[in-house]
């Protein structure tokens, strides 16, 4: 469980992140004291919900139940590479069917 009301806004750059189990943790200058645990679900405004190292974000920060600070509204504040999804196939010809193997 998580308290719900931010403590503060802030500043910071992706410290590490966890592709395959989208987590990762956000050092910032005005937190120094701990690195900020963020969840995939909390990125906004992304096609891909996750953060490169050394990315600059900013975020709220709420202070958990066992007191460590986890990030929350994380806006990642470079756009994102690649336009977050793969090229469309190429059309067919209209009337045209896939080519078919000749049967044996």
């Amino acid at each position: 469980m998580v308290n719900q009301q931010p403590i503060l806004r802030v500043r910071g750059k992706c410290l590490k992140w966890n592709v395959d189990r989208k987590f990762g943790f956000i050092k910032s200058t005005e937190y120094p004291e701990a690195n900020i645990f963020c969840l995939a679900t909390e990125i906004i405004g992304r096609k891909l919900r996750r953060l490169d190292v050394g990315e600059e974000v900013e975020c709220s920060v709420v202070i958990t139940n066992q007191g460590k600070p986890q990030a929350r509204d994380v806006v990642p504040l470079t756009p994102e590479r690649g336009g977050g999804s793969a090229p469309p196939p190429p059309a067919q010809k209209q009337g045209s069917s896939p080519r078919q193997p000749p049967r044996q």
